[in-house]
């Protein structure tokens, strides 16, 4: 089977008093929008009613809150774009566009009281000065945090039928009869191959070399595969869009693109005590590594 570029999501955190508010400009006045605490994935949709059920998404609820927040002013909703700085074509930035109104507007990085991480708008943590609009939308930035795209398609991700034995009765004084309950899950193994290690290893990111060899910018860690290693080896749900990494609609219209999403959980201990149990060094020239990551299905309309 021929496969094409995936896309991972990962869980956000938003946590009252602590990464809850961002700060918008419009028309020389200060808005501050507070996120409600709870988790959150980081694609959008055309609109809320398109969201993933149990799985909401950041980028929707924050537009919708600026929206709310201005009144009779602009309303607003995140893009995806193709980060700055580099060659890279597969919409891993984002930017904020204005969708009906005409008043200025920017993003207050600068202001202490943003305290959302700055990654998830394709900007370091540290970022700042302020981004603002340029015609109806930002500027795009860098990539941003909170997925990870394939850097080509998997050598393989096929699926396999375990079954787990969930009771088990058995009468002693009867030893031949005895019931077992079984149940179904589906497993799968993600292989990429020959994959930069900027791709894989945050301090590689912080290198130039190595950031040339996968072609971002130096110092952009935020596509680094350990920080979704991180949630997985929490055994926290991850979204992936199969096949369709790489197009605007994954992030920009998510519904056009459910067909091929899947719910994923890491599928073992072994895979979450150690990042190299999953990730491997199969070329030193350059620095490339192999990604096995093994994972159980929760749900999804991909099931292949």
């Amino acid at each position: 089977m021929a496969y094409g570029i995936d896309r991972w999501f990962m869980p956000v955190v938003i946590e009252e008093g602590v990464n809850d508010e961002v700060i918008l400009r419009e028309n020389g006045a200060d808005y501050t929008i507070t996120v409600p605490a709870g988790t959150y994935w980081t694609y959008t949709a055309a609109s809320s009613g398109f969201q993933l059920p149990g799985y909401p998404s950041l980028y929707i609820t924050i537009s919708g809150l600026m929206t709310a927040a201005v009144g009779g002013g602009n309303s607003y909703f995140f893009q995806a774009a193709n980060p700055s700085g580099t060659a890279l074509t597969d919409y891993r930035s984002m930017i904020l566009t204005r969708n009906v109104g005409s008043n200025d507007f920017s993003l207050r990085f600068s202001q202490s009281g943003f305290t959302l991480d700055k990654r998830l708008f394709g900007v370091g943590p540290n970022h700042a000065a302020d981004i603002s609009n340029s015609g109806a939308s930002t500027p795009a930035t860098g990539q941003v945090w909170g997925q990870w795209v394939s850097p080509r398609p998997a050598s393989d991700k096929r699926s396999f039928v375990q079954k787990k034995v969930v009771l088990s009765t058995e009468d002693t004084a009867r030893s031949d009869l005895y019931a077992m309950k079984w149940e179904e899950r589906r497993r799968r193994m993600f292989i990429y191959r020959r994959v930069p290690a900027a791709w894989v290893h945050q301090k590689r990111a912080e290198q130039a070399d190595y950031a040339e060899v996968a072609g971002i910018s130096t110092s952009d860690t935020r596509m680094a595969f350990e920080h979704l290693w991180a949630e997985l080896s929490a055994f926290n749900d991850l979204i992936v869009v199969h096949n369709q990494g790489d197009d605007s609609d994954v992030i920009n219209n998510f519904e056009n693109v459910r067909d091929n999403h899947e719910i994923v959980r890491l599928l073992n201990v072994d895979a979450a005590l150690d990042f190299e149990n999953i990730a491997e060094m199969e070329t030193m020239g350059g620095e490339f590594y192999q990604l096995a990551i093994p994972v159980v299905r929760l749900g999804g309309d991909y099931d292949q």
